[in-house]
């Protein structure tokens, strides 16, 4: 699955970054970054109260571990579901382990670069008791898994590919049952790499530099000329179905849980869903329908998400009017 971020270092959120949001949390997970001039309660207060989406928070390095403890404290109490914490810090692995052990694993994820592969086993295996999840930078210049293969690819490509699969493979058997979620910073996102990366238990971790709303809407198909990919279309990437029509099963609950309907989506529907901020699904007869577009009976879309098989999404929607 994808994973967004929102970067409001020293910022307080403007209207368009708070709007980014809004869209971005729909995906269930945003992982705010954050430094040490950012004021904590006017940037995370108005973002963190939605008991809709779970948000993570990336935490810069500090030089005293007294300070990021309590930085750490300051954040949960905020209203953060999880603080990420970045490794190396300038203080000594006992220190922070000690200091990590100090609050609940599944509230903590730690952040590092990759480097090589033994570095980055023996990190996950350290940290393994004391986090809930591991966010893995990753600065290469050419990912294996970006493209599907076909009869032109190369033996090389082959090669590449194989060894990629590998070295994700023990990661994941390392960290056990911990979420992994990887930022490949110079790679452009497309669809077959998201789906890939689903397939070996990785969440891509995608920034506003590499998402885009609504294109869709625009006719720009699934990714501009810059290299952003349509955050529906990148939400849609991990999603399977058996259905000659490629639609999914879509369950609308509201905000109790309770059962409202049963639709159908695809990435075109959910592209508009995100877009809008509404329930809006795919009619097997009528293409997009935009739910309550003519009867006012509008779906506030709050949140999707995909069950564990990922061949069935459920809408949470705030439903206005009669619900006819």
């Amino acid at each position: 699955m994808i994973f967004p971020k929102l970067n409001l270092c020293g910022n307080n959120p403007s209207k368009d970054e708070i709007s980014l949001y809004k869209t971005y949390s729909l995906a269930g997970s945003v992982l705010i970054e954050i430094d040490k001039d950012t004021p904590v309660k006017e940037v995370l207060n108005p973002l963190l109260i939605s008991k809709f989406s779970t948000n993570w928070v990336q935490l810069p390095k500090y030089d005293s571990a007294d300070e990021l403890s309590d930085v750490m404290l300051n954040i949960l109490d905020s209203g953060a579901s999880k603080v990420v914490i970045s490794y190396p810090q300038p203080f000594s692995n006992d220190i922070l382990i000690k200091k990590l052990s100090q609050f609940p694993g599944d509230r903590l994820t730690l952040l590092f670069n990759y480097k090589n592969q033994k570095e980055t086993l023996d990190i996950i295996n350290q940290f393994n008791p004391y986090v809930h999840a591991f966010i893995i930078n990753s600065n290469i210049d050419v990912c294996p898994l970006a493209k599907s293969t076909n009869k032109s690819t190369s033996q090389k490509e082959n090669f590449e590919r194989e060894i990629y699969i590998k070295e994700l493979t023990q990661i994941h058997a390392i960290a056990k049952k911990h979420k992994l979620i990887i930022d490949l910073k110079k790679i452009s996102p497309t669809c077959q790499l998201i789906t890939n990366l689903d397939e070996l238990s990785f969440n891509l971790l995608l920034g506003s530099d590499k998402l885009a709303i609504g294109l869709y809407k625009n006719n720009k198909g699934d990714v501009t000329e810059d290299g952003k990919i349509d955050i529906g279309v990148a939400y849609s990437a991990s999603l399977i179905t058996d259905r000659p029509d490629n639609l999914h099963s879509t369950v609308v609950v509201d905000e109790q849980g309770v059962a409202l309907g049963l639709a159908y989506s695809d990435a075109e529907s959910i592209s508009e869903a995100f877009r809008t901020r509404q329930g809006v699904y795919k009619s097997r007869s009528r293409g997009l329908w935009y739910k309550g577009l003519t009867s006012n009976s509008v779906q506030q879309l709050l949140r999707i998400d995909a069950d564990c098989d990922k061949d069935t999404i459920r809408f949470t929607v705030h439903q206005t009017g009669t619900g006819n």
